[in-house]
Order: C-alpha cells, then sequence, then structure tokens
C-alpha cells in the first residue's frame, strides 16, 4: 500500500444497480433475490485488490434535491421505477458494508454525486489519493491530478486498477474535466431527462468549446459561430444551456458530519464474514476466506 492515505469512494447505486443487471437469476435457498449483493460483494473485493485503499466509504442517493426540481421539474421523472428485487437488497448490502467496516454516506434531498464531489474534494485538498468507482459521466467533471475514477468492476490493467484521469476524459469526451459540465449543458443528459440544444452532438458541443474555450467565450464571440444554423439554435437556447449549468453542477460545499479521515478501514473479521455469507448461501464466498486479502 502506498505511503499516501488513498481513499477510494464507491457510487453504491451505481454498483448494486450493474451488479443487479450483470448477474441476473441469483437467489438464496429460501427464495430472496441475491444477485446484487454478491455483484457488490465481488466490486469490493476486485476494488480493494486493485486499488489497496487505506480509507473507503459508499454513497447512496438519499433523494433529489429541491433547487434541481425548482429548476427543472421533469429532471429524471423518466427513469423506470427500481426493480422490487433490486429494492429489497439493498439492506443486505448495507448490512455486508457494515461487517466489512466500510462508513456509508446518505444525505436527505441530496444525490450521491454531489455527496462524492464534496467528499473527493476535501481530500484531494488534503493531499490524499482519491479514486472514485463509478462509471457516471457527471463525475468524470472531478478527474484532476490527485483524483482519478476507476471502472466500478474494479478490472485492473497492468496488474493496476484502471483509471480515468484528466487525459482519459479528453480523449472520451473530447474536452479537459473542467469543460465537462459545459458540454453537458449543450448536449444535454437523456439518462437525467436534461435536454440540449437541438443540433448540438456531442461532438460539435467539443468543437465549439475547443474554439471559444468555455460557455463564457462562446456567448461573447456567438457572432463567429458557423454553420449559421448552429449559431442559431445556440441563441435560441442559451437561456436553456444557463439553465442546465445551473442544473448539473456538483455541489462540492455540502456540510457533511464525516469526511475521509472517518472512513479508515478496520482489520478484516472473517468471522462476521463466514456468518453474513453463510445467511446467503454464498459458499464459493465461505471456502475463499482463507485466501489473502480477501476480507
Amino acid at each position: 500500500m502506498s505511503e499516501d492515505p488513498v481513499f477510494l469512494i464507491l457510487d453504491g447505486h451505481n454498483i448494486a444497480y450493474r451488479a443487479f443487471f450483470a448477474v441476473p437469476g441469483l437467489t438464496a435457498r429460501d427464495g430472496r433475490p441475491s444477485n446484487a449483493l454478491y455483484g457488490f460483494v465481488k466490486a469490493w473485493r476486485a476494488l480493494r485488490e486493485a486499488v489497496q485503499p487505506s480509507h473507503a466509504c459508499a454513497v447512496f442517493d438519499g433523494g433529489l434535491p429541491a433547487e434541481r426540481l425548482a429548476r427543472l421539474p421533469e429532471y429524471k421523472a423518466q427513469r423506470p421505477p427500481m426493480p422490487p428485487e433490486l429494492r429489497e437488497q439493498f439492506g443486505a448490502i448495507e448490512q455486508y458494508l457494515g461487517v466489512i467496516g466500510v462508513t456509508i454516506f446518505r444525505e436527505p434531498a441530496q444525490e450521491a454525486d454531489d455527496v462524492i464531489a464534496t467528499l473527493a474534494g476535501a481530500a484531494a485538498r488534503d493531499g490524499v489519493r482519491v479514486r472514485i468507482a463509478s462509471n457516471d459521466k457527471d463525475l468524470s467533471a472531478l478527474a484532476g491530478p490527485r483524483v482519478r475514477l476507476v471502472a466500478p468492476s474494479g478490472s485492473v490493467r497492468d496488474g493496476e486498477a484502471a483509471e480515468t484521469g484528466p487525459d482519459e476524459v479528453r480523449a472520451r469526451y473530447g474536452v479537459p474535466p473542467e469543460l465537462v459540465l459545459e458540454w453537458l449543458a449543450l448536449t444535454g443528459d437523456a439518462s437525467d431527462n436534461v435536454p440540449g440544444v437541438p443540433g448540438v452532438g456531442p461532438k460539435t458541443a467539443a468543437r465549439l468549446l475547443n474554439e471559444f474555450g468555455s460557455l463564457a467565450g462562446l456567448w461573447e464571440r456567438l457572432a463567429e459561430v458557423v454553420p449559421e444554423r448552429i449559431r442559431r439554435r445556440l441563441a435560441e437556447s442559451r437561456a436553456l444551456v444557463d439553465r442546465n449549468v445551473e442544473l448539473m453542477r456538483l455541489r462540492s460545499d455540502l456540510p457533511l458530519a464525516r469526511g475521509w479521515r472517518d472512513c479508515g478501514l478496520p482489520a478484516g473479521d472473517p468471522r462476521g464474514l463466514r456468518e453474513f455469507y453463510a445467511r446467503w448461501n454464498f459458499e464459493s464466498l465461505i471456502r475463499e476466506l482463507d485466501a489473502p486479502r480477501l476480507f
């Protein structure tokens, strides 16, 4: 493990959703669905092995902030309800996190992304290496010298966690992390039910931001935009874009009662894990408890 603290932040809902659909149909002997739980356990084990954190936490959504709903009542309204078989596994996932000593954050009426941004920013300012386990593109805006995103599955490359930093963000979206918010404001985000500028797709948005440096530069030099149809649509959609910026901006100043220093990892508890795995009939995991570092 590195001498510098390494703070691993799990995007809890993101990992649970991926696990639920990646491991379909798995149940305990009594019929309880266990696929999301099993996938979450496997993801944590892989992430801990790849990242080697000194501190870790899991962040879950606590609801939608009133200020976002005030700006766009339809925000995320199109999303289908959570499958009941997934919903009933969150209690078990939190029990598992308790057994392994991972701190849980769920702030009332706050989205996980804002809690993650607040935790990551504070830790990075303290000189901590931060790794965020999520594939949420909004969190790409947080990538920086001390903050990286890692695959929620804990995948590795050349023996190390596959990380997304500023270079990878630019390669993926065509803009650096500090412009991801403005890029999203132009393109919109269908997954969050946020409309963008008609006719402005990802490549056009990246071209505009690279050419004019920022949204402020784009608005200042709007007359220079070509072709004319894009210039006209931008002019017609300026209020929408400005609304999107305020709607999608990650908050990094939430008044959290705990921080990264409160998220140290205790020693492993093989007995507690054995009992937990037995309740869920995870025989393969029980057999692996004697292997090194599989807490």
